[in-house]
Formats: structure tokens, C-alpha cells, sequence
């Protein structure tokens, strides 16, 4: 179920980007994206900071409780910051099919200054065991008429991902 940024908005940093609730048996999860767009300081370099936030309990100061936090980053960077969600920007599975969920964002992340495959991050966890892969997007531009597909790198599963026989 979608939650109005404005109901979340005071418990995480950055600005909400999108918030949903769902359920994990009997737990009540909300999931909170946000992020700070990109900032300069000084003027001339760029910085952009992302986070994804899974509460559990109520939306209220009573009980709530944060189960993990993905914070990432592009700092000092003297050229164009990219970094972003997807669409969709999260999804939820239950692939080895033991009643706990998994809980997936997925990201771009670069700082470039030339027309490249940003990073593609898919970061999830399971309880508390963070998992994640991470690759190149697949650019597609069009150049003098023609389109031109440009292929990053093939994404490279962490350890932790690699040893889930169901998920990998």
C-alpha cells in the first residue's frame, strides 16, 4: 500500500521519493525511499547522497523500529551526478519460499562526465542479510540517425547473494 510522503517525510533524510507498507506475516514493514538530489559544495563539485529505510511497527514515534538502512553516495565528483531509482524502484519476492521476505531497490549511480553506462545497483535484503549485485544499464542513444546501444558490465553477485542457491 502506498504512504503519503508527507506521513514519513520527518523520519528519514533526504526528501521521499516513494514509501510503501506491506506485510511480513504478522509485522507491519514500511519501506521509505529517499534521497537529497544532487548539491554542490563548493560551486564547482557535485554531491548526491540515496537512502532506502525498512521500518517496522506503526508510523508513529511508539514502537517504530528501523531494521536497516542503504545509504549510498556520489561525492566530489567535477562533473554530471546520476543517482536515482528505477522503475519501478523496489520489488518484494520470496524466492527460497521461507516466509521471509525479500525486499529489493534498485539504483543508477555514476558520476561522468560522457555519454557511459551508469552503475546499476540491486541491493536487497533478507531479515538482516543484505544482499546485492552490481552491474552496468545498457545505454541506448541515438547518434546521426542511428541507434546506438551501448552495454555496460555484466552485474557481479556479492558473496552473501551467490551463496542463496534460490535467489542466485
Amino acid at each position: 500500500t502506498a504512504v503519503p510522503p508527507a506521513d514519513v517525510q520527518s523520519f528519514v533524510p533526504g526528501v521521499v521519493q516513494e514509501a510503501v507498507r506491506f506485510q511480513e506475516g504478522s509485522t507491519t514493514l514500511t519501506l521509505v525511499l529517499s534521497r537529497t538530489g544532487m548539491y554542490r559544495e563548493p560551486a564547482d563539485i557535485a554531491h548526491a547522497r540515496l537512502y532506502a529505510t525498512l521500518f517496522e511497527g506503526r508510523l508513529d514515534w511508539e514502537g517504530l523500529q528501523q531494521r536497516w538502512q542503504i545509504v549510498d553516495f556520489v561525492r566530489d565528483c567535477p562533473v554530471d551526478v546520476t543517482l536515482r531509482y528505477t522503475r519501478p524502484a523496489h520489488h518484494l519476492s520470496d524466492a527460497d519460499q521461507d516466509g521471509m521476505l525479500e525486499i529489493w531497490v534498485s539504483y543508477f549511480h555514476a558520476c561522468r562526465g560522457d555519454v557511459s553506462p551508469s552503475t546499476l545497483k540491486l541491493i536487497g535484503y533478507e531479515g538482516k542479510q543484505k544482499l546485492a549485485m552490481r552491474g552496468s544499464a545498457t545505454l541506448v542513444y541515438e547518434f546521426e540517425g542511428e541507434e546506438q546501444t551501448q552495454t555496460g558490465e555484466a552485474p557481479v553477485m556479492d558473496a552473501a547473494l551467490r551463496q542463496s542457491p534460490a535467489l542466485s
